[in-house]
């Protein structure tokens, strides 16, 4: 479908190289299951030198791609945590531009799946992004390596996983294959391309089903794991942990999908992470700011 292209955002500002406290406390979850913090962040030389391990880049305009699902997407009357985002880092001076081969939300007041919406609740940012409701990894290996290419980011932020888990059922191993097929596309549309990939979220079907937890819970112990393994000096790996603070009964509309405190919640995870790794913006500050509420028949769904 031909959409009509936004006119990009081109802010001006400096990058400097943030505080890490606040990140290393939320990372905590992980370091004490036993995952070293090159685990976290892939090969990360310096954890006590946080000025040289955020100055390994220096960023005059920098191309992120955001890489998701429904979660990423959103869906009509959403800001979207890439909004949050976007709209944290701007306040910090980053000069970036969000690429991607959409700028839409998903027109959830219409039965046909995949249809495009702009009815964004606040429409003042860059809305690109490679988001779209039900993808999986298992999908996204295959895609990924062209809209690399085309998009040129320097940036990847990744959101996917719990299409794999809830829709198509994939065993742990097949999963952790998936991600590393997903990687290595990425990487052979831009060698030098850094990644970012956040933790599978906490959703009502987790809270309910103990073993569907168990896989959540496995996908993410491999997924940081993954981010060690496949990390290299030219095109790091790291984890942003978007389920830390995420909490389905209190950051969802649905038990699925962020509400506007879950979108805070994801941009937070993003943003602490690009703060520490790659000496982008800040951290999200804390405690979270109110936000207001979606009104109830924004998600009302026509059958």
């Amino acid at each position: 479908m031909e959409k009509t292209r936004r006119k990009k955002h081109r802010p001006g500002g400096h990058v400097y190289a943030p505080g890490h406290d606040r990140v290393r406390d939320l990372l905590i979850p992980y370091l004490s299951c036993g995952f070293g913090r090159t685990h976290l962040f892939g090969h990360v030389a310096g954890w006590n030198h946080p000025f040289t391990l955020g100055g390994e880049w220096r960023w005059s305009m920098i191309r992120i791609m955001i890489v998701g699902d429904s979660i990423s997407h959103g869906s009509s009357g959403d800001w979207t945590w890439r909004y949050r985002l976007w709209k944290h880092l701007r306040v910090h001076g980053v000069e970036l531009d969000l690429v991607g081969p959409r700028d839409d939300l998903d027109a959830i007041t219409t039965a046909a799946p995949g249809d495009g919406d702009g009815a964004y609740a606040d429409p003042d940012f860059d809305p690109d992004h490679d988001a779209q409701w039900g993808r999986p990894f298992l999908a996204e290996k295959d895609e990924i390596e062209s809209k690399v290419r085309v998009h040129r980011p320097d940036l990847l932020l990744v959101l996917l996983g719990i299409n794999d888990l809830f829709w198509h059922g994939l065993p742990a191993e097949e999963n952790e294959a998936n991600v590393r097929s997903f990687v290595a596309a990425a990487r052979r549309g831009a060698p030098g391309l850094r990644l970012v990939l956040g933790t599978v979220l906490d959703t009502q079907r987790a809270r309910d089903d103990v073993v569907f937890n168990a896989r959540v819970s496995e996908f993410n112990r491999r997924l940081v794991l993954l981010a060690d393994d496949l990390s290299t000096p030219g095109s790091p790996v790291a984890i942003a942990p978007t389920a830390t603070e995420f909490v389905a009964s209190a950051h969802t509309w649905d038990g699925t999908h962020p509400n506007p405190r879950g979108e805070l919640r994801i941009a937070a995870a993003f943003a602490d992470l690009l703060a520490l790794r790659f000496a982008l913006g800040g951290p999200y500050p804390r405690p979270f700011p109110n936000v207001p509420d979606l009104p109830p028949e924004t998600k009302r769904v026509m059958t």
